[in-house]
This record gives structure tokens, sequence and C-alpha cells, in this order.
């Protein structure tokens, strides 16, 4: 089975700034910019002058693996596990013998 990767762009965020948390099947990713202050009037400030975050819902049989952060850029492996609960299963028609009753598997 191949890895899920999934990478979002960051830009202006060093890796201490940035945490990956999973909890209850949600992933969260959240930059914690610190405030530096006004340090000049701008028309706009963009999204590195201030903190955001992102939530992504996973599904049961996925597992985050470990995440990177390299030129802006944040990695997150995603491992996806099928279990045998989950995995498809072949189920038996039983035939009528005309009385009602289900006497013989069809398959």
């Amino acid at each position: 089975m191949r890895p899920i990767v999934y990478l979002l762009q960051l830009l202006g965020f060093l890796t201490n700034d940035i945490f990956v948390e999973v909890k209850e099947n949600a992933h969260f990713l959240a930059e914690n910019k610190p405030e530096i202050g006004d340090t000049g009037s701008y028309l706009h400030s963009g999204i590195a002058m201030r903190s955001c975050e992102r939530h992504f819902q996973l599904a049961d049989q996925v597992q985050v693996v470990s995440a990177s952060h390299i030129d802006g850029m944040v990695h997150v492996d995603l491992k996806s596990e099928v279990t045998e609960a989950l995995k498809a299963r072949r189920i038996d028609i039983l035939q009528s013998q005309g009385n009602g009753i289900a006497e013989t598997a069809v398959n």
C-alpha cells in the first residue's frame, strides 16, 4: 500500500511556530506566530503576520505517522490500516426449498 502524504504551504513560519495534534480522529494543524508588535503601517499584513489553524477529519483507519517542515511546506505522512472488521466479506445467499425455510447456500 502506498503511503499517503499531504502538503500544506506555510510561508513565513518557523518550525518552532508549527504544531500538529491528533485527537479523536481529527487532525489539527496550527501555527502560533509570536506577536511582534506593530512595526509599521501596512495596507495588508498577509497570513505570515498572524496565527492560523486548519482542521482535518480523519477516517477511522487513518493514522498520522509523522510531520516535517521543509522550505515553507509542511509534509504530513498518513498511514491507512484496514482492519478485518472493515474489509469486504462475501455473504452466502440461502435458497428456499419452497416451504419458506432457507436450506441451501448459493455462492
